[in-house]
């Protein structure tokens, strides 16, 4: 009988080693999941983290260029080598404004010939919205307008 018995105990010593085993596979299990469950929680936040920045970005487009102008219809080889001075010193005397502060223009560029007929466009960045808004105004009340060279 004793042996049954001592068998019996180390039987039952055998079980609560198991079961402290499966316990502590449990609790890590638990934990990795507790952590997965973290990390899903934070996605929607990511996920509108991203759309805001997204949004951003795209007024940060939309701001700068709204400082563009294209100007169409300057013969070829008019404004010389340097473009960016004969479109400070033009402007003004189309749309019969002063500017002051100077106009200032960021960058300038001109575009590739598109049509044999018609000379290229010019788009230039200017530096200041007020004065964009102010040339728009201006242009707008006195068309058209015509540049002799």
């Amino acid at each position: 009988m004793d042996t049954k018995i001592s068998d019996l105990v180390a039987e039952s010593r055998s079980i609560r080693t198991d079961i402290a085993g499966f316990q502590n596979k449990v609790t890590g299990m638990k934990h990795r999941l507790s952590l997965k469950e973290e990390k899903l929680n934070l996605t929607p936040n990511r996920d509108q983290e991203l759309q805001y920045l997204g949004d951003k970005l795209t007024d940060l487009r939309a701001r700068s260029r709204r400082d563009n102008l294209h100007f169409f219809g300057f013969l070829e080889c008019v404004e010389g080598t340097d473009v960016k001075a004969f479109l400070i010193a033009t402007l003004p005397i189309l749309t019969c404004l002063t500017f002051s502060p100077l106009l200032e223009i960021e960058q300038l560029f001109q575009m590739a010939l598109c049509l044999k007929d018609r000379p290229r466009p010019i788009i230039a960045c200017f530096l200041r919205h007020e004065q964009v808004r102010q040339l728009l105004t201006a242009a707008r009340a006195h068309r058209p307008h015509n540049f002799d060279g």
